[in-house]
């Protein structure tokens, strides 16, 4: 159908300089020509930002596995699955972002209808049906969009929930949007009002919103004309600063996404061949104290940053009242490279490249480093960005903010590389921490106790090593808690029975087992750790044994040395499979190799491990066990992968917490208890060995006293070792050291 008898029959849209008098006609050649500026001003704004990101080093990996990745972006950019995981602003930032998706692509279609389709064929492919449904669609995503608008105002301006630090650029945004949104349904009502006016034009009611309006403007081109002009400035004007202010993310967090790690959990790369380096005389950087230090997709997680607060809400440490801000420690680095991004940028460009890295070196608050404490060292004024040293050494690598994000950034892997700055290359540490890396130094123990004491219980036991039984099939790594704490060596005396109760063929290291070293290298002393690791390996070989232990599996009870030896051994050469006790019990207790007495009456609170349920997604598996054991499970909120932390995880066990109720300052380990005492259950369950050291101290309190003399605290071995269908002496069973 030629384009005038569909104009005639009444059933197509026509852009609206065409479609009334009034307009210029040269509109569309100006609007072309507003368009090829704002196309070239957006495209070099995300130049200059890809400039900036490129301030840091290669990211091996980050676009590797494309098919993935692809994948990644539909489910978690597209889709927006984690967005969606809080209710209410996931649900008003659905409807924003895909009310936007869908008004992008309608207008897209629009242009190529008018623009390119009917200059080309003479027709035109928007008219009929298609049209109908077409402005419908627009419509009810317009609508959506607007409602969801609505709903981000209650939430920052009513609602104010503490997390959220409104600011300027978010307040202009929201008006921005609104009235793109509002002038797009003004212009499209006095359109569909100039129709009516004109002609009978009953399809248009497929416009709900538009028509409506249409019937309250009536035949005014003004209007129109009005409603239009500022609608297309505004959107053009929109998409024109869009690389310079907040709506940047719409960018920067799927990139970020789509770039995001696709290996383990918050992984914190080693320093490649650091002790040969060392050893060799090489200067070696120990972690990041300049932005430079970190790779591009690094720099690009804080720029996808949305100041959410989420990770903040999550955050064992902010929470009790610390100094740790997981939002805000990454909008401190975001601050200091958009600053050194700005002293390189405005470097006056006819001094060679060696002059102008030294004078950007020289400029700004803090200079170029990073850390507040090696600014100040180096006589620098520190930066209100710089990383206050007090913010890294309150993590404790919960991954309670990675796990949360919703765009994936990760702070635990930043915190660890500045940890080992301070750590290794500057010696800013807490005493205690440095007394924890003289003891793993000297004698490879927190405590600098006797290694040859380690394995003193398994050997009363008559647990055979690899040299009594080389043909194991699983190595028990007993792990320095398992070794040395009387509490947790009752934990390794109940799965040992456990083990021979179900004729499992394993065997332990003996003296050859070191600590697996995951603290040490939390706390930012990846020297010593990869010391352990060369000295263990260098044992296993000298006792003519294979050093990758290819084809073994190693069970532990221990979640941090479980995650440290499947996860980080890998990278030097180990190539072992490594399982978790709990996930052992459970295929035990599948496979019928171990019989559990029928009866209990007991019901149980189960802690989630951070490095169980967040690193490593087992969940399930020890509540199957537990079931299995009869017991019957009671649930707090904080569970699964939005789990509460002990404390002791990233090193935090051997540092001593601040502690003053008074300024609203709490321990970690006291939040935590609290929760799981009162949570009704009379058996509290732990399946590592750190967090029922942090529990036992914080059962001991005066105000326990009473809670706790009717509640027991087990381990989930010794839960499944007292139920054992077999003769036994409950060792460890009532849950006490």
């Amino acid at each position: 159908m030629p384009t005038h008898e569909i104009a005639n029959s009444g059933i197509e849209r026509l852009p609206m300089w065409e479609m009334y008098g009034g307009f210029w006609a040269a509109t569309r050649w100006i609007i072309y020509a507003l368009a090829l500026v704002v196309i070239i001003t957006f495209v070099y704004g995300i130049w200059q930002r890809i400039r900036a990101y490129r301030m840091g080093r290669p990211a091996p990996g980050a676009l590797d596995n494309i098919g993935a990745r692809i994948m990644e972006l539909l489910r978690y950019g597209i889709a927006q699955m984690r967005v969606v995981r809080e209710a209410f602003p996931g649900i008003f930032h659905l409807f924003l972002f895909w009310g936007f998706v869908v008004l992008f692509i309608g207008t897209s279609l629009t242009v190529l209808d008018e623009d390119f389709y009917r200059l080309i064929t003479g027709n035109k492919f928007i008219h009929g049906g298609f049209y109908v449904a077409f402005s419908f669609m627009l419509d009810l995503f317009g609508l959506l969009a607007l409602v969801g608008l609505g709903m981000a105002l209650v939430r920052r301006y009513v609602m104010k929930p503490e997390r959220l630090d409104n600011q300027q650029t978010d307040a202009s945004l929201i008006t921005w949007i609104f009235v793109i949104l509002l002038t797009g349904f003004l212009a499209e009502g006095a359109r569909i009002g100039v129709v009516m006016g004109h002609k009978a034009a009953g399809y248009e009611a497929s416009s709900f919103v538009g028509y409506g309006l249409g019937l309250v403007f009536g035949d005014s081109p003004v209007l129109h004309k009005l409603f239009w002009s500022v609608h297309v400035l505004a959107s053009l004007t929109f998409i024109a600063v869009l690389p310079f202010n907040k709506g940047l993310h719409i960018f920067s967090t799927l990139a970020n996404i789509f770039t995001r790690s696709l290996g383990p959990k918050a992984f914190t790369p080693s320093i490649p061949r650091m002790m040969e380096r060392m050893e060799a005389g090489e200067e070696v950087e120990m972690g990041y104290k300049k932005i430079e230090d970190l790779t591009w997709r690094e720099i690009l997680q804080t720029d996808a940053c949305t100041r959410c607060g989420r990770c903040q809400d999550q955050c064992p440490a902010y929470n009790t009242g610390k100094h740790l801000s997981p939002k805000k420690f990454v909008q401190s680095v975001k601050e200091h490279w958009l600053a050194r991004w700005a002293q390189q940028r405005d470097q006056n460009v006819e001094v060679n490249k060696a002059e102008g890295e030294a004078a950007a070196a020289e400029v700004g608050a803090g200079g170029p480093y990073l850390l507040a404490a090696e600014a100040a060292c180096y006589g620098c004024e520190p930066g209100a960005a710089a990383v206050e040293s007090v913010v890294l050494w309150d993590c404790t690598n919960c991954m309670a903010c990675v796990n949360i994000c919703p765009v994936f950034v990760e702070h635990v892997p930043l915190i660890n590389q500045m940890r080992r700055e301070l750590a290794m290359e500057f010696d800013d540490s807490e005493k205690a921490c440095k007394d924890f890396f003289k003891n793993m130094d000297t004698n490879a123990n927190p405590w600098g106790m006797n290694p040859s004491d380690k394995m003193t219980w398994t050997a009363e036991l008559g647990v055979p090593t690899v040299f009594d039984n080389p043909d194991y099939e699983y190595l028990y790594w007993v792990g320095c808690m398992g070794g040395y704490d009387p509490r947790a060596i009752k934990i390794g005396k109940a799965f040992v029975k456990i083990l021979q109760a179900a004729g499992v063929n394993f065997a332990v290291l003996g003296e050859m087992e070191l600590c697996c070293g995951d603290s040490i290298r939390r706390l930012g002393n990846e020297a010593s750790f990869q010391a352990l690791v060369t000295m263990f390996k260098t044992t296993v070989q000298e006792c003519e044994m294979d050093p990758t232990f290819a084809g073994k599996k190693v069970v532990t009870t221990c979640p941090h040395g479980f995650n440290t030896l499947k996860h980080e051994y890998p990278e030097f050469g180990f190539k072992w499979e490594v399982v978790h006790h709990t996930e052992l019990l459970d295929q035990l207790l599948k496979s019928g190799k171990i019989k559990l007495k029928g009866g209990n009456g007991h019901t149980a609170v189960l802690h989630d491990s951070c490095f169980l349920a967040r690193y490593n997604e087992i969940i399930d598996e020890p509540r199957n066990v537990l079931k299995a054991a009869g017991y019957k499970m009671v649930e707090v909120p904080r569970s699964g992968d939005l789990t509460f932390c002990c404390g002791g995880g990233g090193g935090r066990a051997w540092l001593e917490e601040h502690y003053d109720p008074e300024k609203g300052i709490n321990r970690i380990n006291f939040n935590r208890t609290d929760e799981l005492m009162n949570a009704g259950a009379d058996t509290i369950i732990a399946a590592c060995p750190l967090c029922m050291m942090m529990f036992d101290e914080a059962t001991k309190r005066t105000e326990c006293e009473d809670k706790m003399s009717c509640i027991r605290l087990l381990d989930i071995a010794e839960a499944v070792a007292e139920k054992l269908d077999v003769p036994t002496d409950n060792q460890g069973s009532d849950g006490q050291a």
